[in-house]
């Protein structure tokens, strides 16, 4: 018997901040993009830099840490698995790729105004067994 196994470990920073939503059933949901970039040489030898940016999302008690905690500027360490769906407008088919968030970690302390620098960074955690109360 063969099984599989999915997972996406990504280190970025939040390109916008986070936006909450409550589903019908009452589950918050955060919606986010957090870009990565890479910095290489071309074949002239000089320096380039290019950047990604990825769609995430998440639910629970882990979408209320992030929307709480998370702005735009925040580094973040986010592991989780792909989802791919797909929508029309306006006739055309559109395909999505979606990273559901499954853990992360705060990796930059908070953001000063503006999102543009960091305090010392302070990594903090995210768990499912913290109950009630904040882990920060």
């Amino acid at each position: 018997m063969s099984s599989s196994y999915q997972k996406v470990i990504i280190v970025g920073k939040l390109a916008r901040d986070p936006e909450a939503k409550v589903t019908t059933s009452g589950t918050t949901v955060s919606n986010f993009t957090v870009v990565t970039d890479k910095k290489f040489k071309d074949k002239d030898g000089a320096y380039k830099e290019k950047a990604a940016f990825h769609r995430c999302k998440c639910f629970g008690k882990k979408a209320d840490v992030i929307n709480q905690y998370l702005k735009k500027g925040s580094l973040v360490c986010l592991e989780g698995e792909l989802d791919y769906g797909d929508y029309t407008k306006d006739g055309v088919k559109h395909y999505t790729t979606d990273i559901v968030v499954s853990d992360f970690t705060m990796m930059g302390g908070k953001p000063q105004s503006g999102g543009e620098g960091y305090t010392a960074p302070a990594p903090a955690h995210a768990s499912d067994d913290y109950g009630d109360e904040s882990p920060f």
